[in-house]
């Protein structure tokens, strides 16, 4: 009587065989995918702080925190979360 075949790899063994062989590429995308996940999720905190200063009352005599550079943090969290995105969909 002959001897049951082997069974075959499932579906997922081969997969992450055939993806650690592009290591380089598979840690890229997932750091790139974590990193903007991360300033995703800090965005909508910055837009809270600079709501939080704009709704304060003004001191008498005194002046409001400027929101510029928290202006500017949003605009460079957006070109970090294009820059990452673009890095994830070319690895």
């Amino acid at each position: 009587m002959p001897s049951p075949p082997a069974s075959a790899p499932s579906w997922l063994r081969r997969l992450i065989g055939y993806c650690l062989r592009h290591r380089f590429d598979l840690f890229g995308a997932f750091g790139a995918a974590v990193a903007g996940a991360l300033v995703s999720v800090s965005v909508p905190l910055v837009i809270k702080h600079v709501i939080d200063i704009v709704s304060q009352p003004v001191p008498p005599g005194g002046s409001r925190p400027s929101v510029a550079p928290w202006v500017a943090l949003l605009v460079a969290a957006a070109l970090l979360q294009y820059g990452l995105t673009f890095g994830r969909r070319f690895t």
